[in-house]
């Protein structure tokens, strides 16, 4: 059995993973990335991953500046910035969650492709 980790609030990111999953959108961004059990497919994913977050970075940074320079008051802001959390902030946390996953992944293969 699996021991949850609650010490990093990863319940939230474990939850938007299955809304993830659940709208399709996994399956659509996934589908030119295969994660089978080849070095080379983790490598691609651990780059991917990095690439996402820096594309949500900067769209989450944009969003933010010009909700600044355009609402006049926070009533206004407040939807727009629910809004680019849930679409770049929370897929910032989430690519920063499986990184070290997969960097995990990545030192036992080579840790294995050394014994070998």
């Amino acid at each position: 059995m699996r021991k949850k980790d609650t010490s990093t609030g990863s319940s939230g990111v474990h939850l938007y993973r299955k809304l993830m999953v659940w709208t399709g959108w996994e399956k659509i961004s996934r589908k030119d990335l295969e994660i089978n059990k080849k070095e080379e497919a983790l490598k691609r994913a651990e780059q991917g991953s990095r690439s996402s977050e820096a594309g949500h970075a900067i769209i989450f940074l944009i969003v933010m500046l010009v909700i600044f320079i355009v609402a006049n008051t926070w009533r206004e802001a407040l939807w727009l910035i629910v809004l680019n959390v849930l679409l770049n902030l929370y897929p910032i946390i989430v690519q920063r969650y499986n990184r070290p996953r997969y960097k995990r992944l990545l030192r036992k293969f080579q840790e294995q492709s050394r014994m070998v």
